[in-house]
């Protein structure tokens, strides 16, 4: 950790998010840890447990797990990028479509349903990884925010020429601090370094809004000319 504390400042000098981002992480990592092993425990003492149950456990024990992994990943697309960009001409909504099939054991067990106003192709020119992790870290912190039972709508509107926003939205809102949480936090810097934003309203409903430049790369760094005859 104090490697890539070190590294992160070696490229972004006068950045102090990152500290406070990795402290969030450490927090929040003892929540799926702890459901893990709680429900470990039983499947080991409890042998008689019956077996939709036993069935029930084991579901959230591997939804934990892939949490985890979520985290981890989302963590090292944050560790300093390098200093050029391997930019692609992807499809936005295949994008969300991938983040959403990551994040389907998490809607099945908040009880939650996804409805995806899919448009037709938008074209961003992003680092394929970075994108996927901005877009699952937003949705995962949209997910926690939603109410259970409630509905998640998920529209992409092309704004410009230059940019494209990304909208999660849910009627319902629970009492979260989805707003602090790592996804959140790791959403906002992901998309902020690339000029970007990302905001997040929550009271009897819920509304986190990605605003995405066309051409997500690191600012400050120079683009290449294949990269300049992409955009």
């Amino acid at each position: 950790m104090r490697m890539i504390l070190d590294s992160r400042g070696h490229y972004f000098p006068g950045d102090n998010s990152f500290p406070t981002l990795a402290r969030q992480m450490d927090h929040d990592i003892r929540s799926p840890l702890t459901a893990i092993c709680s429900y470990a425990e039983c499947l080991a003492w409890l042998p008689n447990l019956e077996p939709s149950v036993r069935e029930s456990y084991a579901c959230t024990i591997l939804a934990e797990a892939r949490r985890l992994g979520r985290l981890a990943a989302s963590f090292l697309a944050l560790v300093a990028p390098p200093l050029s960009d391997d930019l692609d001409e992807l499809d936005l909504g295949l994008a969300v479509d991938a983040a959403l099939a990551d994040l389907h054991d998490a809607v099945q067990l908040q009880g939650l349903r996804v409805e995806w106003q899919r448009p037709a192709k938008t074209t961003v020119i992003w680092p394929q990884g970075v994108l996927q992790q901005l877009l699952t870290a937003a949705l995962e912190t949209a997910l926690e925010a939603a109410k259970g039972n409630a509905c998640l709508l998920v529209t992409v509107t092309e704004v410009s020429e230059e940019e494209v926003t990304v909208e999660l939205s849910s009627a319902r809102c629970e009492p979260s601090r989805a707003a602090e949480s790592f996804g959140f936090r790791a959403a906002e810097v992901l998309v902020r370094q690339r000029g970007g934003d990302a905001t997040l309203e929550t009271g009897r409903g819920m509304c986190l809004k990605l605003r995405l430049p066309r051409v997500g790369r690191v600012r400050g760094v120079l683009e290449d000319s294949r990269l300049e005859r992409s955009a």
